[in-house]
């Protein structure tokens, strides 16, 4: 007698009432069956006679043989739509503009893929791969065709299910459920990863804002300091100072606002050439330089290039 066991956690249980599929199952089920585990096809029905079946095994074993030219020999002409794993995610990282483009192997239409990832990291594109590419074909796919398409990996699953025990069926589908699972919680791994690299790549952008917004200050408090103090400078290196305070202060509030309210994922850029700048005018004015507590200010920071004398 063959038992029923839910055996995932899917649309449907594909292993109950397997013994009066035909009958018993709705069309959607059969569909669904049919498409994600390989069960319950109505070619299968309809390919009963010793005629139909010769038929349909010739057209599967064209197909197959047609897929594995494809796939195994170097020479033969493969779509640029089937990928291997590697290369695609290659393909993501390194030239996510070229990826974007890739047309449905299925249907040789758009996949949507520029409308959907344009302004998406490639890091978490290559954590969804499986939205838009089989595992079994190595077909990249629009959202029509993603689960019906071509297959020749799961045609050839149809083909075998259809001599399949119960007792086999059921290992089978423990397996896949397995895998299944086992796919899903690296994919999850993955994008928390992939959220972990941001967070630290923000938080590494905002330390690196403070030093300059930092810096920045302090070169506009000794340029006030040196305006308000005019003892012992000349009145045209005095007027020249005060020409400086105005764009001292205000390239101070720049990287400031840039620290606590970022609104790209520059830092410093040309502000902060300016601020470096006025501040070498200031010292060729003043004859003076900041002091801080750990020794003259130093324009140079340590995420930069070392100084073309240095190297």
């Amino acid at each position: 007698m063959w038992i029923s066991v839910p055996l995932h956690k899917g649309k449907y249980d594909c292993a109950a009432g397997i013994d009066n599929w035909l009958k018993g199952w709705s069309h959607r089920k059969q569909n669904w069956c049919c498409q994600n585990k390989g069960i319950g096809c109505l070619h299968e029905v309809n390919c009963l006679s010793a005629a139909r079946a010769c038929l349909c095994s010739s057209r599967q074993s064209a197909r197959n043989m047609e897929a594995a030219t494809r796939l195994r020999d170097p020479h033969a002409e493969t779509p640029q739509s089937l990928f291997p794993q590697q290369e695609l995610e290659e393909l993501i990282l390194n030239d996510k503009k070229a990826f974007l483009k890739t047309k449905c192997a299925e249907c040789g239409g758009s996949c949507g893929l520029a409308k959907k990832y344009k302004e998406t990291m490639s890091v978490i594109i290559k954590s969804m791969i499986d939205t838009f590419w089989c595992r079994d074909c190595g077909r990249v796919l629009c959202d029509t065709h993603r689960y019906q398409h071509t297959c020749e990996k799961l045609d050839a699953l149809k083909e075998k299910n259809a001599k399949i025990t119960k007792e086999a069926l059921l290992e089978q589908l423990r397996a896949d459920e397995e895998r299944k699972e086992a796919a899903e919680a690296a994919a999850r791994a993955e994008q928390r990863r992939a959220a972990e690299q941001l967070e630290q790549e923000k938080s590494q952008r905002k330390a690196k804002r403070k030093i300059l917004a930092t810096k920045a200050k302090q070169v506009e408090s000794f340029i006030q300091q040196r305006s308000r103090d005019a003892d012992g400078l000349r009145p045209a290196t005095h007027n020249q100072l005060l020409e400086l305070y105005p764009r001292a202060r205000g390239l101070a509030l720049a990287l400031y606002n840039q620290f606590e309210h970022p609104d790209n994922t520059e830092v410093g850029g040309k502000d902060w050439e300016d601020v470096k700048e006025i501040y070498s005018k200031a010292r060729e004015l003043t004859g003076m330089i900041i002091m801080t507590e750990d020794g003259p200010l130093d324009m140079h920071n340590p995420w930069e290039p070392a100084p073309a004398d240095d190297q």
